[in-house]
């Protein structure tokens, strides 16, 4: 019977060519690998020169597609495949946001957001307008250009030390908001796409169903789905594989309910991957389990910017002047009018630091607010595809987003790196001031806990900087979890007092030294000076806290170099000894000379697998080496890691009820 019946479906099966199966060409897999890997390498090369590596996938995507080349074949399958690595990407982008910070940041994140996303869709509706388009043509013009692309930035704020700073959380928190607006715009393209004549309804709609599912979903997210999934289902998993397991199953199964949903209500299917991550971004391992996804997640991606952008990028309209003087008009308005996202930071620190970090700060802002990537040529392909724009106006849009996703980021790149030179430049000058007198000033850490708040970070900055401390640099960092402690640490330079570091503050962690009587007392004052000035400096700061929910403030003496080594040390030693610390001299010292000069040191902890920056080596160059030689002695090295583990312990701590 079995038989009879494989025989009458082969039968029936058969069409013209009398085939039952799917096949495929040695050619077309050969074509399919050879753009595989040329998309991959195009990446990594281009990444070499501090570009974003989607550049060079979106360029081999150019050269190899249908639009040049014609090498690639199943262009559609390639683009289903990107458009999905999309969907993971917004998922990714709601797992990983973090209410929290948009919490501590406050207002002005929230209002730089909008402010910037309705300035550059504003813009791009009135260049649309201009040039003859109508409503629903100019409105997708404007919505290309509403999204901020912080993912492309950040893997260069991260190299540039700048992600756990208050202008890094600003931003992050910022393009949370920026990303729904951006998704609502969406949907509104999308509806004008489907709707053959549009009416009131066709408006009201998309905004009403995003912004309903937003607030219904969004606060389940937030507030129910993390007791839930935390506390009663996985609970009941008795391992971490089963843990793990359950976790994924559950992120399939809202993932599959959320994507439709928002689809059949109007919204796009996009925010419903968003709010689909978005609800396992408190969970205690949701982050942790996605993390395992990435090289999926990265090759997905990859095949976005080839295949979904790069197949559809107009490159033939190129050689239209028209395409480029529309263009150009949009990169001058819609592109660059998110600069105005400077006006919105802060001063986070004192402008009597050493080097100018508000501006730092404002220029940051303006360079990474002004970046777009992939959500805009999705945009814009929707409205071409809906017919809503012309073919020219589409590659008007393609042009600006690639000079807005190419240009930006090499300028971010290069402006940290011009600032972290300005920043050596003046410390080493303040430092030989200082050297004049051996002095130095006393440099404090302070480090807050707390509950959250609504704009935290600027509140405690204020109260900080009241003390007459000058901030020199502040980072916070923060638990995941509904109930999330906050770690805001501060680094203060002091005003008032100046102590004999270099004589007397590095030469009393020395036990064994032999002092003089005279130096013996100089030593003991000196250390009461300083106890006494933290402990002022701690009772000042505790009663201008009072207002905010403080859980306790620890308070001690800090050394510049110290940040250094925290990030150069806790890779291969999460909590190094005096002995391994100390010993660590003869590894480094290569050639056995009994000193390390500073090309030594780089090549000694490179070819130990520390990560050796200029920046952080000169730091370490100007305080340890005590004679001023330019040579690091073996005791010049023992005396100020001595000091370093020292000082790590002596917290002055107050706790609050």
């Amino acid at each position: 019977m079995g038989h009879d019946y494989l025989i009458r479906y082969l039968s029936e099966s058969e069409g013209d060519d009398g085939e039952m199966t799917t096949m495929v060409s040695f050619e077309e897999i050969y074509r399919v690998l050879v753009f595989i890997v040329v998309v991959h390498y195009s990446g990594v090369l281009v990444h070499l020169t501090n570009t974003p590596p989607l550049v060079g996938q979106i360029f081999a995507g150019i050269l190899l597609g249908p639009q040049v080349a014609d090498f690639v074949p199943f262009e559609s399958g390639l683009v289903v495949i990107g458009e999905i690595g999309l969907v993971f990407l917004l998922f990714k982008a709601g797992i990983m946001m973090d209410t929290h910070l948009v919490q501590k940041s406050g207002t002005r994140a929230v209002t730089m957001a909008i402010v910037c996303a309705l300035l550059a869709t504003g813009c791009g509706i009135g260049v649309g307008y201009a040039f003859g388009e109508d409503f629903q043509g100019a409105f997708s013009i404007g919505a290309t250009f509403a999204q901020t692309s912080i993912s492309t930035c950040l893997p260069i704020l991260h190299e540039g030390r700048l992600i756990d700073k208050p202008i890094g959380q600003m931003l992050l928190a910022g393009t949370m908001t920026d990303n729904i607006l951006s998704l609502t715009f969406l949907s509104l393209v999308v509806a004008f796409g489907s709707d053959g004549t549009p009416s009131v309804m066709t408006y009201v709609i998309p905004i009403v169903s995003s912004v309903s599912l937003l607030a219904v979903l969004g606060y389940f997210a937030v507030k129910w789905a993390p007791h839930i999934i935390d506390d009663v289902i996985l609970l009941k998993c008795h391992s971490k594989f089963a843990k793990s397991s359950v976790l994924w199953f559950l992120m399939t199964v809202i993932t599959c309910v959320y994507l439709p949903l928002f689809k059949i209500c109007r919204s796009s299917h996009l925010m419903g991957a968003m709010v689909s991550g978005l609800t396992f971004s408190q969970c205690n391992l949701g982050q942790k389990s996605f993390s395992l996804c990435d090289p999926v997640f990265d090759w997905l991606m990859k095949l976005f910017y080839s295949a979904s952008i790069g197949f559809q990028v107009p490159i033939l309209l190129f050689g239209e002047g028209a395409v480029w003087y529309k263009g150009a008009v949009l990169i001058i308005s819609a592109v660059l009018v998110k600069a105005v996202a400077a006006l919105f930071v802060p001063k986070f620190q004192a402008e009597d630091t050493v080097c100018n970090v508000y501006k730092r700060d404002r220029t940051v802002a303006a360079i990474a607010m002004i970046t777009r990537d992939g959500f805009g040529f999705l945009t814009c392909s929707i409205a071409v595809n809906a017919s809503l724009i012309d073919a020219q106006m589409y590659a008007s849009l393609v042009l600006a987003i690639l000079v807005a996703t190419v240009i930006p980021p090499c300028m971010l790149s290069a402006t940290i790196r011009k600032f972290e030179a300005e920043e050596i430049i003046a410390k080493h000058k303040s430092s030989l001031e200082q050297k004049s007198d051996d002095t130095d000033p006393l440099f404090v850490r302070i480090a807050i806990t707390s509950k959250g708040m609504w704009g935290l970070l600027e509140k405690l900055s204020k109260e900080v900087s009241a003390t007459g401390l000058g901030v020199e640099d502040f980072m916070s960092t923060h638990s995941n979890g509904t109930d999330s402690t906050m770690i805001t640490t501060f680094f203060l330079r002091d005003t008032k007092l100046r102590i004999m570091i270099k004589k007397v503050a590095l030469q009393r962690s020395i036990r064994n030294l032999a002092l003089s009587n005279d130096m013996s007392e100089r030593i003991k004052e000196e250390n009461q000076k300083i106890e006494s000035r933290l402990r002022e400096i701690q009772g000042q700061l505790a009663k201008n806290l009072e207002s905010i929910h403080v859980q306790s403030i620890d308070t001690c003496q800090w050394f510049p170099f110290e940040a250094y080594l925290d990030g150069l040390f806790k890779g291969p030693k999460p909590d190094p000894s005096l002995m391994y610390l100390t010993s660590l001299f003869h590894v480094l010292d290569i050639d056995g000379g009994g000193s390390l000069d500073i090309d030594e040191l780089r090549i000694g902890l490179e070819t130990n697998g520390f990560h050796a920056d200029d920046n952080g080596l000169k730091l370490l160059m100007n305080t340890v080496d005590q004679d001023g030689d330019g040579e690091i002695s073996f005791n010049e090295w023992e005396e100020a890691i001595k000091l370093y583990l020292e000082k790590r312990n002596e917290i002055i701590r107050v706790e609050f009820e």
